[in-house]
């Protein structure tokens, strides 16, 4: 059974992420360690609707020898 998700919470691969999308500013980015880009990407979308935010920018990317996905506000 899922986990039921929390406002700023996402889980692409059953870990859960907290992000604050209130600290985002125009050029920063944060980035989100997953395997799983397809639903990393959604969650992320989704938490910005519920803050009626504009879409971001998400690319999937490594940092540090890891893939995730970046996102830039």
């Amino acid at each position: 059974m899922g986990q039921v998700l929390k406002t700023n919470q996402l889980n692409p691969d059953g870990v859960l992420i907290e992000v604050d999308m209130s600290k985002l500013y125009a050029g920063s980015s944060f980035f989100i360690p997953c395997l799983n880009i397809p639903l990393a990407t959604k969650q992320v979308q989704d938490i910005a609707a519920q803050h009626g935010m504009r879409p971001f920018t998400i690319q999937t990317s490594i940092h540090e020898g890891m893939l995730g996905i970046r996102v830039w506000e």
